[in-house]
């Protein structure tokens, strides 16, 4: 089946900043939405866009033709979450975020109360504090670009992760395109199972009352050298222990193409 999803244009909304991947929500978004397209071209050993572990190391070709202020710290993510990660080896949604954001940022997003290396679900994050960001409920704000977009799932995130993803152009109030991973096909189709696919067309809408949530906003210059990312797993046996048996929400939420 031919590539229908073979990458966006990016955004002028993403780019318009005189230093386009500052820390910042703008900057934010330019480096999800041209990382998203160096993925596509880089990563094709499982398919246009794949990240898995057996093939993750695309993923610094993709990290290094961008080049991020951070560039040691965005693909240290992917090392650390895919390297050894075989029981699960697609390439998250979350860690896509993360991955952008340490580029960024120079630190990867997470919830104040779970380490980034203990792979929080996209659904803990709703409403919990981020270091460096403000949450956003959807009844009290408009998505802006650079916003860290939260979804939940179809079951009210009881056993399905939902689904996190970067704005990277506004369309109008109620549409956007998305840098994601991990919810599209390798040809741009609605994905039933997990995929690892990086993508960045699809068009968002906050029309789903039970299932948009909010989003994070950055909100100044964070992190430092102190602060990167370790490239320790942290405690993997307690991970892996973890009920993991809904790592994806795809069947759930393909009607909205949600995944995790």
């Amino acid at each position: 089946m031919g590539d229908t999803d073979a990458g966006a244009t990016v955004s002028t909304d993403a780019t318009t900043n005189p230093n386009p991947f500052d820390s910042s929500p703008s900057g934010i978004a330019a480096y999800a939405d041209q990382l998203a397209n160096k993925a596509r071209s880089s990563c094709t050993q499982d398919g246009v866009g794949v990240v898995k572990q057996d093939d993750y190391t695309c993923m610094k070709t993709a990290i290094d033709q961008v080049a991020p202020p951070h560039a040691a710290a965005s693909y240290n993510v992917v090392s650390t979450l895919l390297a050894t990660n075989t029981a699960y080896p697609f390439y998250e949604c979350t860690y896509f975020v993360q991955t952008v954001t340490a580029g960024v940022c120079n630190a990867p997003i997470s919830p104040s109360n779970t380490p980034w290396t203990d792979y929080p679900f996209a659904c803990s994050f709703i409403a919990q504090p981020a270091q460096g960001f403000q949450w956003i409920d959807k009844t009290s704000g408009v998505v802006q670009v650079g916003d860290i977009l939260l979804y939940k799932s179809t079951d009210g995130c009881r056993n399905d992760p939902g689904h996190i993803m970067i704005v990277v152009e506004v369309n109008d109030n109620n549409h956007f395109r998305i840098a994601e991973a991990n919810d599209l096909n390798p040809n741009g189709s609605p994905a039933t199972t997990e995929t690892g696919v990086v993508s960045n067309t699809r068009i968002q809408t906050l029309d789903d009352p039970a299932l948009a949530a909010g989003w994070f906003r950055q909100h100044g210059t964070r992190g430092s050298d102190a602060d990167a990312p370790s490239s320790r797993f942290g405690d993997r046996e307690r991970h892996q222990a973890r009920n993991r048996s809904a790592r994806w929400c795809n069947v759930a939420c393909s009607g909205l193409g949600q995944g995790h």
